[in-house]
């Protein structure tokens, strides 16, 4: 988990300015559940997890049962 830590930090240190500002503050706040947070949270995904555009419909699935049911996603 360390290392994913600093490696995601890595990464989001390379998305624009105003959306690890967003990332941060919603982060420090929790306010993950935001729709702000959301869209910060794609532009993310949306550079280092699948650049495929249009995402492709496994890819899609897996968010929105994230969505869904986060108990998984959190607790890792």
């Amino acid at each position: 988990m360390v290392d994913w830590i600093k490696a995601a930090e890595k990464l989001k240190a390379r998305l624009p300015k105003d959306v690890q500002e967003v990332l941060d503050r919603c982060e420090r706040d929790g306010k993950t559940a935001t729709e702000e947070y959301e869209k910060a949270v794609e532009v993310f995904y949306r550079r280092h997890l699948c650049r495929v555009k249009p995402w492709p419909r496994d890819v899609e699935g897996a968010l929105a049962n994230i969505k869904d049911d986060s108990t998984v996603y959190l607790t890792m």
